[in-house]
C-alpha cells in the first residue's frame, strides 16, 4: 500500500515531468525555430558550468549525506550543505570567468554572445538549487523535494508563457534564472533550524576537499554523458546555424519525453530491484525482471512509433506549422527509432549498479562519447543536414545496446552472479 506521502510524491513528480515537457513544446511553438535554437544552445551549455562549479559537491551530498542520514548525523548533513553552497559559488564564479574569457576569443554573433553570458547566471542559480535539492533527497524528504521541483517547473511555464512572446529566448532564460533563485531562497530560509550558518565555514578546507574527492568520480561520468548528449547541438549551431538547431532541438523533444517517462518508472522500480537483489543475490533473477519490463516498454514504444508514422505530419501541420517540413519529419522518426535502442540501455544500467559493475557503464559511456564525437565531427565538417545528426544518435545507441547485450550474455545470462 502507498502511504499518503508516497502518493503526493508520485503526483508531484508526475506533474513536474509533465510541466517539463509542456515547457519545451510551449516555448518551441512561441519562440519559433531560431529563438528556440538560441534557448536550446544556452540549456546545452550552462549545465557544464554547473558541473564544474559543483566539482562533485552535489554528488558528495548524496553519497556522504546518505551515509550520515543512516547514522542520524543531521548536523553533519547541514554542515555539508552549507560548505557546499559557499564553495560552489566560489568555484562557479571562477569557471564562469574562464567561460567568459573563452567566448570572447570565439567569433560569434552578438545575439548568441549575449545569451551565452546569461548561461553564467543560469548556471549559478541552478547549481544552488541542485545542492538544496540533494540536501532534501538524502534525508528522504521526498514530498519537499518533489514540491521544490514542481514549484520551479510551474513558475517557469506560467511566467514564460507571458514573457516569451515579448522578450523571446533571453526573456525565457531570465525566467529560468529567477525561478531557480526564488525556490532556492524560499527553501533555504523556510525552516529557521536549517538556515545557512557561517560558523560551518570555519576550518572547512579539508572538509570540502574530502567531499570533492568523494563526488568527483560520479561527476566525471555525468559530464561525459552530457557531452555526448550536447555535442551535436554545438556542431549544428556552428555548421548550420540557430534555425537548424531549433528544428533539431524540437525533434529531440520526443527523446526528453521518453527520458522523463522512464525516469518515473525507474523511480519506483529501480530501488525495488536493488533491494530485492540484496536479498536473493541472483543476477539471473534480476535480469529476468528487468527484461520483462524492457519487453513491455519496447513493445509499447513500437506501437506508439507506428501511430507516430501515421499521424506525425498532420500533427505538425496543425499544431507546429513552423516545424512542419520533411526534414523534421524524418529527423523525429529517426530519433524515435534510436529511442527503442536507448530504453534497454537505460534500464540495464540499474542491473550493473545492482551487481556493482559501474565500471562497465562508465567504459561504455566513454566509448559512446568518442564514437559520437568522431561521427559528429564528420557531420560538422561536411555541413550535413540535421537528418544525419539524428542518424548518428540512432547508430550510436544501436552500437551501445549491442555491446550491453553481448556483455550481459557472456557474464551473467548463462550463470548466476555470485
Amino acid at each position: 500500500m502507498f502511504s499518503k506521502n508516497k502518493i503526493i510524491y508520485i503526483v508531484l513528480m508526475g506533474l513536474s515531468a509533465l510541466l517539463s515537457i509542456v515547457k519545451l513544446t510551449l516555448f518551441s511553438s512561441i519562440l519559433g525555430p531560431e529563438e528556440y535554437g538560441l534557448y536550446s544552445l544556452v540549456l546545452s551549455t550552462y549545465i557544464f558550468i554547473v558541473y564544474l562549479g559543483g566539482l562533485g559537491l552535489n554528488e558528495a551530498i548524496i553519497k556522504l549525506g546518505s551515509k550520515a542520514y543512516g547514522k542520524q548525523e543531521f548536523k553533519y548533513i547541514l554542515k555539508l550543505r552549507d560548505i557546499s553552497i559557499f564553495y560552489s559559488i566560489l568555484l562557479a564564479v571562477f569557471f564562469s570567468i574562464v567561460f567568459f574569457i573563452v567566448i570572447n576569443f570565439i567569433q560569434i554573433d552578438n545575439k548568441v554572445y549575449n545569451s551565452l553570458l546569461l548561461s553564467i547566471f543560469l548556471a549559478i542559480s541552478a547549481l544552488e538549487f541542485n545542492l538544496m535539492d540533494a540536501f532534501l533527497r538524502v534525508q528522504h524528504r521526498f514530498v519537499s523535494y518533489s514540491l521544490m521541483l514542481f514549484s520551479k517547473s510551474f513558475l517557469v511555464v506560467l511566467t514564460g508563457y507571458f514573457i516569451a512572446p515579448i522578450y523571446k529566448a533571453n526573456g525565457v532564460i531570465w525566467v529560468e534564472i529567477v525561478s531557480f533563485f526564488i525556490i532556492f531562497i524560499v527553501v533555504l530560509f523556510y525552516n529557521k533550524n536549517e538556515r545557512f550558518c557561517f560558523s560551518h565555514l570555519k576550518n572547512s578546507l579539508d572538509f570540502v576537499t574530502d567531499a570533492i574527492k568523494n563526488g568527483i568520480a560520479i561527476l566525471s561520468s555525468n559530464i561525459i554523458r552530457n557531452l555526448t548528449l550536447n555535442i551535436d547541438k554545438w556542431a549544428i549551431t556552428s555548421s548550420l546555424g540557430l534555425v537548424s538547431l531549433g528544428k533539431y532541438s524540437f525533434s529531440m523533444i520526443i527523446y526528453m519525453m521518453a527520458i522523463f517517462s522512464l525516469g518515473l518508472i525507474t523511480t519506483v522500480l529501480g530501488p525495488k530491484w536493488l533491494s530485492e537483489f540484496s536479498s536473493f543475490n541472483n543476477s539471473k533473477i534480476l535480469l529476468d525482471k528487468i527484461n520483462k519490463v524492457i519487453i513491455l516498454v519496447v513493445i509499447s514504444g513500437i506501437l506508439v512509433f507506428l501511430l507516430f508514422i501515421f499521424y506525425l505530419q498532420s500533427f505538425l501541420n496543425t499544431f507546429y506549422p513552423d516545424y512542419s517540413d520533411i526534414t523534421i519529419y524524418k529527423t523525429i522518426l529517426i530519433i524515435f527509432l534510436g529511442l527503442l535502442f536507448q530504453i534497454p540501455v537505460f534500464l540495464y544500467d540499474w542491473f550493473f549498479i545492482a551487481v556493482s559493475n559501474e565500471k562497465f557503464v562508465l567504459k561504455m559511456t566513454f566509448n559512446m562519447f568518442m564514437i559520437t564525437f568522431i561521427m559528429i565531427l564528420l557531420c560538422w565538417y561536411f555541413k550535413t543536414s540535421i537528418i544525419y545528426f539524428a542518424l548518428v544518435f540512432t547508430i550510436v545507441r544501436i552500437y551501445i545496446l549491442t555491446h550491453y547485450l553481448v556483455y550481459i550474455y557472456k557474464k551473467f545470462a548463462v550463470k548466476d552472479y555470485n
